[in-house]
């Protein structure tokens, strides 16, 4: 299966994460629960596609674009 980011997938799919591509963005998204080997939902999209809304675990996470296209994932 293919690589993407988490900012190109459609909501409602459930995706694996697979690794945080910069370093910058990591030490926050890995805080927030995002480690390789979970797997997460976008909820929803914000209207502009600005905010996608995730379900990680048991919680509901709001991520910029820019920070959600660092996330790599892998689809189900």
């Amino acid at each position: 299966m293919s690589l993407t980011t988490l900012n190109h997938i459609a909501c409602h799919k459930p995706v694996t994460i697979k690794r945080i591509e910069n370093a910058s963005c990591s030490a926050r998204l890995t805080e927030l629960g995002f480690l390789p080997g979970t797997t997460t939902t976008v909820i929803r999209k914000s209207p502009f596609g600005s905010t996608l809304y995730v379900k990680l675990n048991t919680s509901h996470i709001a991520l910029r674009k820019k920070e959600a296209a660092q996330v790599i994932i892998q689809e189900n």
